[in-house]
């Protein structure tokens, strides 16, 4: 970055156009704008499906100088990805159960996952609300990404699970609830569409995933090179397992 800046303010059409340029080491210090601008695009490099969102569906995008609209957006995307990652040992309990063939107990878990992360979900979406109506745009990588209000993913993961079920039901030419129950499920993502048509969405990656996996298991056919593990699995105790949840717990939502 400051190589960059370097090379701008010898340029001459540079130095008068643009104003990072003409106060560059004057009333602006180097060092900070190479702190700044690092961050800058560094987070749109880390982001850049959103941007890209914001690129082709937004007017504001036209003008450079308010880029900051869009790290406003992005601020609010980390911090909901944040408490969604702290959420991960709930959502992976929620997916063996569901695995397990407990979809009873895959349910209560789930509802008792939206009843604990209802309020912070809720102030999250009028946090959002309040950006849509000051800056008057939409980003819908970003309020689909609220829109699962912490929950979407164990929906997913339910749908995963009937794959292998469907699969095999297939396979040894019998009815199969699983495949009812799953083309049921999907027809139900598929009412509510994501992003703006750029990118496939995550749920049919994660289909697309379990499917081939499933495939990968059928009698006489060789398993596909790397879908083994990489690395040996080591079993943990029960009192590692409480103290690893214990971590978890540690960390602020």
């Amino acid at each position: 970055m400051d190589h960059w800046l370097q090379r701008l303010s010898e340029d001459p059409e540079a130095a008068e156009d643009l104003l990072v340029v003409r106060d560059l080491d004057h009333r602006l210090p180097r060092a900070e704008a190479v702190k700044h601008l690092t961050l800058i695009f560094e987070a749109i490099a880390e982001n850049y499906s959103e941007y890209r969102d914001y690129n082709s569906t937004t007017t504001q995008s036209d003008r450079g100088e308010q880029l900051f609209m869009l790290l406003d957006f992005l601020r609010l995307r980390v911090q909901y990805d944040r408490i969604a990652w702290h959420l991960r040992p709930v959502v992976l309990a929620h997916e063996i159960l569901a695995r397990a063939g407990r979809s009873e107990a895959a349910e209560m878990w789930c509802r008792a996952m939206a009843e604990r992360t209802a309020d912070v979900a809720g102030a999250l979406t009028k946090r959002l609300e309040e950006l849509h109506q000051k800056y008057g745009m939409r980003l819908p990588t970003i309020d689909d990404r609220l829109a699962e209000r912490f929950i979407r993913p164990l929906a997913i993961d339910r749908v995963r699970a009937l794959v292998a079920p469907a699969v095999d039901d297939a396979r040894n030419a019998r009815p199969s609830a699983a495949f009812e129950t799953l083309e049921r499920e999907t027809d139900e993502l598929t009412q509510e569409p994501t992003g703006v048509g750029l990118d496939v969405p995550g749920w049919l990656h994660a289909l697309e995933h379990e499917v081939r996996k499933a495939r990968q298991t059928r009698p006489g056919r060789e398993a596909v090179p790397g879908s083994q593990w990489l690395v040996d699995q080591r079993p943990l105790s029960l009192p590692e397992i409480v103290e690893q949840l214990q971590d978890w717990e540690r960390e602020p939502l």
